[in-house]
């Protein structure tokens, strides 16, 4: 039976708010060239919740992405910290978006896709080697209002998500961030279930295209979909609502 690594939520998470927090600004960056962007982005969670299920206790994940003229691709590495949860997933994707105008409003479109890999999941959790394909509809506004469908091609399972975010500016280089998702997927073997997710964080504007957060995370589910326990047979899923804590950071060049 495998032994699960435990480590310290509150402390860790604490730590990296704190050491992003007091960093000092730096100066504004000029774009050069070609208008394009890279991004880098990390990130801490208490617990790792997508799609209003959890998959894991504590985790981390980084990725970087590349934005140019419309087109975007990237790839994303989560790994748990306990040795019970899902062993690791990486992300491949990519996307377009054309920006359309309306009546003076952006309504812009994206289409793409998102490849996941779980090279060697831990029992009681599925093989999350799929691949999915999306469609997004969003609007330049307040709450940059959004809707997007996806269809997970390996399971058969169709998802239909809304997100709403609200910038808070405060204190010249520093901000509250909030957001909120709610959606339905609807698998074709399995149990539907209905999710909704709202989040707060703090924001700090380092300059230089760096920015780094710290927040908090609620989850609700119309199903069992959050853990109780972890053990070496899998997750036992019996509660219905969660809330976690995030740290991290994002730095565009």
């Amino acid at each position: 039976m495998r032994q699960p690594r435990r480590f310290a939520r509150g402390a860790v998470l604490a730590s990296i708010g704190c050491a992003l927090l007091a960093l000092p600004a730096a100066p504004a960056a000029q774009a050069q060239g070609l208008m394009y962007t890279r991004e880098v982005r990390g990130a801490v969670k208490s617990d790792y919740v997508f799609r209003g299920v959890q998959l894991a206790e504590e985790a981390f994940k980084i990725s970087g992405e590349l934005r140019l003229n419309g087109l975007h691709g990237g790839a994303t590495w989560i790994q748990p910290f306990n040795a019970d949860d899902f062993a690791n997933e990486t992300r491949l994707y990519g996307g377009w978006s054309p920006h359309w105008e309306d009546h003076g409003s952006r309504l812009d479109i994206e289409l793409g896709f998102t490849w996941y890999a779980t090279p060697d999941p831990a029992p009681g959790f599925p093989d999350a080697s799929r691949f999915e394909p999306y469609a997004k509809v969003y609007i330049d506004a307040p709450l940059v209002p959004s809707i997007a469908g996806f269809y997970d091609a390996e399971r058969e399972t169709y998802t239909l998500e809304g997100r709403l975010t609200h910038f808070v500016p405060f204190g010249g280089l520093n901000g509250f961030e909030l957001g909120f998702d709610g959606g339905y997927v609807s698998p074709e073997d399995a149990e539907e279930h209905a999710y909704a997710q709202g989040s707060i964080d703090l924001v700090r504007d380092f300059l230089g295209g760096v920015e780094g957060y710290v927040g908090l995370r609620g989850s609700v589910s119309s199903e069992d979909r959050y853990f109780s326990d972890v053990t070496a047979f899998g997750p036992v899923y019996d509660q219905r609502a969660r809330a976690w804590v995030a740290a991290g950071f994002s730095a565009s060049f």
